[in-house]
C-alpha cells in the first residue's frame, strides 16, 4: 500500500523541539485511532480515524500536527503519531508491512516524549496476538526506556456502569479499572516478559516497574451525529445521558471535554489527567528513536562474535541485550560464549567503548552488562587503562622483531597514544622491558628502529623516546663508557664520555682521547705519547674485536697516556726535580711534580729541550 499519506493533515515528520510528541500503539481495533480523536478534539482527524476503525485496515502511519483537547483556543500544540494496528487480520505479510511502517516512520521523527498503549477495556481478558505482539514491539525495540515513557489507555471504559438498580461511579469504578490494568499486567509478564529470563523468574525490580506504569480510561468516541442533517462525525461520550449534551458548551463539542460532570472521574476528567502525564514524562529527555532496531536481533549476534570482531559493534550488541532486558540470552548464551573464547578483557572493552557513543543511560547499561556477565576486576580494570582495545592489544601483542622497523615504529606510537593518562599498565610495562633487553633487541634492530621513529611525527617520536613510557632504544645503539685518563701513571681528574657503537673501533677511541684539549695540554708540544686502554679488569684493548668486549662489564676504560723523552729531554726533567725537590722537600710524588709543571707552565720549559 502507498503510505504516502494524500489525508489533507496527516504529516511524515514533527514540527521541532518544544512540541510534544505522542506515538500511538495497539493492536487492530482496540482504538488507538479514536485516542488521537479525543487528545486533539478534532472533527477533521475523527473523520479520518472513523473510516480507519470501521474496516481496522489502517496501514500506513500518520503523523498529525494538531493541538490539544484543551485549552479550547487551540493555544497548545502537540504532534501524535498514529500507526497501523499490530496482530492486523490480513496475515503474517500485512503484518510484516505494518511494522515495517511504524519502525520506519519512529526513526524519520527522531524523537519520542509518550508511548500510549491503547487497550479496548470491552475485551479485558484478550491478550491474543495483537496485544502480545504490541508487547513485544515496545520490548524488543525500546527495552527498558519503555518504563520512563510507556502509558497504558484502555477505551470504551465506562465510568458510569449499571449494577442492578444502581449506578457505579467514582472511586468503585476506578477501583475496576486497577483490577483490569492489573490483570492485564500480569498475563503479560505470565506470557510474555516471562520468557526472557531464565526459567522464567522475573526480576521483582523489573515486574514492580511494568506493574507501577500509569493507566487511564476513556470512554469518549466519534461517530456521525444523525439528527444534524450532514452526517458529520462528532464526539460522543457514552457515560453522558441524553440531557447533559450543551450544543452551546465552550469546548465545541456539546460538552463531551466539559468535566464539570455529576460524576466523576469521568473521560472528560481523564484526558485531563492523561495530558498531564504526557506532560510530565515530557520533561525527561525523550526517547531517541532514530536508530530503532531489533534488540533481540541485536543481542542474539553477540553469540557469533570473536576476538577479532569489532569491539564496539559487540559492545553495541552487548547493551542491546541489557537494554531489552534479555537476561535468559545474557545469562544461558552470551556469558557461556565469552567464557568459551577467553573473551573477558574483549567484553569488558566491548562495554566500555559502547558506553561511550551511547546515549545518556550508556553508563547505567554498561554497569548492569559487567554486572550481569560477572566480568572479572582485571578485565574491567584493563579496559579501563587503555582508549580501546586496539592500543590494548597493540601494547600486549608487539614485539621487536615481528614487523617491519616503519610498521613496529607506527604501532609503538598506537600503543603509547593509547594508554589513558594516570595510568601505568603492566602490559606497557612488559613491552617496555622487551624493547630494551639487549638479549632479544640487537644494536642492528634498535638502529634500524630508532631511524624508522624518527620518520614519525615530531609529538609521536618524543613520546617514544622521552615520555613517560619511554623506550630507551639508544641505549641498546650505543652504550655511553666513562675513559679515565691516567697520564705518566698518576691518576688526573680528566673523565671523557665515549658512545660505544657495534662500528667503534680503537683508532675511533684514540682519536677520541688525544683530540680531546684538556688531555693535549698535558702533553709537551713535540713529545711523543704512548697511548694505552684498558677495561675495568686491566685486560688491554688493542683491537677493534676488544673494543667490542666493552658491551659487557663495567662502562669504564682506563687511558693510559706515558711520554717518550728524547735524552735532552730526560736530562732537563731530572734536573727540574732534583731543583724542585730540594726547593720545596715535600713534593716528592711525581704527580704533584706533574701538576706544578701545568700549573705553572712549566711545560715551556721543556721545549726548550726540542730547540
Amino acid at each position: 500500500m502507498d503510505c504516502s499519506h494524500p489525508v489533507p493533515g496527516c504529516e511524515s515528520a514533527m514540527r521541532g523541539d518544544g512540541i510534544p510528541v505522542i506515538a500511538m500503539l495497539s493492536g487492530t481495533g482496540e482504538g488507538k485511532s479514536t485516542v488521537t480523536c479525543d487528545l486533539s478534539r478534532d472533527a477533521a482527524l475523527a473523520q479520518v480515524s472513523s473510516q480507519a476503525d470501521a474496516d481496522s485496515n489502517t496501514s500506513c502511519s500518520c503523523v498529525y500536527h494538531t493541538s490539544w483537547f484543551s485549552p479550547y483556543d487551540r493555544s497548545e500544540n502537540v504532534d501524535i503519531i498514529d500507526t497501523p494496528g499490530f496482530g492486523d487480520t490480513r496475515g503474517d505479510a500485512q503484518i510484516e508491512k505494518n511494522n515495517d511502517n511504524i519502525v520506519n516512520t519512529l526513526k524519520s521523527v527522531g524523537k519520542v516524549n509518550a508511548l500510549l498503549w491503547v487497550l479496548n477495556a470491552n475485551q479485558p481478558k484478550q491478550i491474543g496476538s495483537g496485544r502480545t505482539d504490541a508487547f513485544r514491539f515496545v520490548r524488543a525495540y525500546i527495552g527498558k526506556a519503555m518504563y520512563k515513557h510507556l502509558i497504558f489507555v484502555y477505551t470504551r471504559f465506562g465510568w458510569r456502569a449499571s449494577k442492578g438498580r444502581e449506578v457505579e461511579t467514582g472511586e468503585a469504578r476506578k477501583k475496576f479499572l486497577k483490577t483490569l490494568h492489573t490483570n492485564t499486567i500480569t498475563n503479560l509478564l505470565r506470557d510474555v516478559e516471562s520468557e526472557f529470563w531464565p526459567n522464567g523468574a522475573i526480576d521483582p525490580v523489573v515486574e514492580k516497574a511494568m506493574r507501577d506504569l500509569p493507566f487511564f480510561g476513556l470512554n469518549i468516541y466519534t461517530a456521525k451525529f444523525a439528527d444534524d442533517g450532514v452526517g458529520q462525525m462528532e464526539f460522543f461520550d457514552e457515560d453522558m445521558p441524553p440531557e447533559m449534551y450543551n450544543k452551546e458548551d465552550p469546548d465545541g463539542s456539546w460538552g463531551v471535554f466539559n468535566d464539570e460532570k455529576t460524576y466523576k472521574p469521568n473521560g472528560a476528567s481523564m484526558l485531563r489527567e492523561l495530558k498531564a502525564q504526557i506532560l510530565k514524562v515530557a520533561e525527561v529527555p525523550p526517547l531517541n528513536v532514530a536508530h530503532l532496531r531489533p534488540l533481540t536481533e541485536s543481542c542474539d549476534k553477540v553469540a557469533d562474535s570473536t576476538l577479532d570482531s569489532d569491539v564496539t559493534v559487540v559492545g553495541q550488541h552487548l547493551l542491546d541485550c541489557v537494554n531489552g532486558q534479555l537476561y535468559k540470552t545474557l545469562i544461558e548464551v552470551v556469558k557461556p560464549h565469552f567464557q568459551k573464547i577467553k573473551g573477558d578483557i574483549f567484553a569488558a572493552f566491548a562495554i566500555r567503548q559502547a558506553a561511550e557513543v551511547n546515549d545518556v543511560d550508556g553508563q547505567e547499561l554498561a554497569a548492569e552488562a559487567h554486572n550481569v556477565l560477572a566480568l572479572s576486576q582485571h578485565a574491567m580494570d584493563t579496559a579501563s587503562n587503555f582508549t580501546s582495545m586496539s592500543a590494548y592489544s597493540t601494547c600486549k601483542n608487539l614485539r621487536p622483531h615481528d614487523q617491519t622497523p616503519k610498521s613496529t615504529a607506527s604501532a609503538l606510537s598506537t600503543c603509547l597514544q593509547g594508554i589513558q593518562e594516570g595510568k601505568n599498565p603492566t602490559e606497557v610495562v612488559a613491552m617496555q622491558e622487551r624493547f630494551t633487553d639487549p638479549k632479544t633487541v640487537s644494536a642492528d634492530r634498535a638502529e634500524e628502529l630508532l631511524a624508522a621513529i624518527e620518520q614519525l611525527k615530531p609529538e609521536e617520536r618524543a613520546m617514544i623516546l622521552e615520555g613517560p613510557f619511554k623506550i630507551n632504544l639508544r641505549d641498546l645503539v650505543y652504550r655511553r663508557l666513562t675513559i679515565i685518563i691516567i697520564f705518566e701513571g698518576s691518576m688526573t681528574d680528566i673523565k671523557l664520555p665515549f658512545d660505544l657503537k657495534t662500528s667503534s673501533t680503537r683508532t675511533e677511541m684514540s682519536q677520541k682521547i688525544l683530540g680531546t684539549e684538556t688531555v693535549r695540554r698535558l702533553i709537551p708540544p713535540k713529545a711523543k705519547e704512548v697511548l694505552t686502554l684498558e677495561d675495568s679488569n686491566g685486560i688491554e684493548i688493542g683491537s677493534d674485536m676488544d673494543v667490542q668486549t666493552l658491551w659487557k662489564g663495567e662502562a669504564n676504560v682506563l687511558a693510559k697516556i706515558e711520554l717518550e723523552l728524547t735524552p735532552e729531554m730526560k736530562l732537563l726533567d731530572d734536573s727540574m726535580r732534583e731543583f724542585l725537590s730540594k726547593d720545596v722537600p715535600d713534593w716528592n710524588s711525581r704527580n704533584e711534580l706533574a701538576q706544578a709543571f701545568t700549573k705553572d707552565g712549566i711545560s715551556q720549559l721543556s721545549d726548550l729541550a726540542f730547540t
